[in-house]
């Protein structure tokens, strides 16, 4: 899923990079033992692309490289 959404965001002149710290986050908020692959999408949806298109809406923002360093996203 977050190759996906890398690739969705290059198509569009963006970087991704997605630190290893938030990749182990995200696998310890998943429960695919019970509900199979449809929480890591939802977990990308709520915890990666809400923060990034937060990131892109910020009319400060000028650089083209986005770094999802720790999760922001409370539960």
């Amino acid at each position: 899923e977050i190759d996906a959404l890398s690739q969705r965001l290059a198509n569009q002149g963006y970087t991704l990079h997605v630190s290893e710290e938030v990749k182990t986050q995200l696998v310890q908020k998943i429960d695919c033992k019970r509900f199979g692959a449809r929480p890591i999408r939802r977990a990308v949806q709520t915890y990666l692309e809400d923060t990034i298109a937060e990131r892109l809406l910020d009319p400060k923002r000028k650089s083209k490289t986005i770094k999802i360093e720790s999760l922001e996203k409370t539960e």
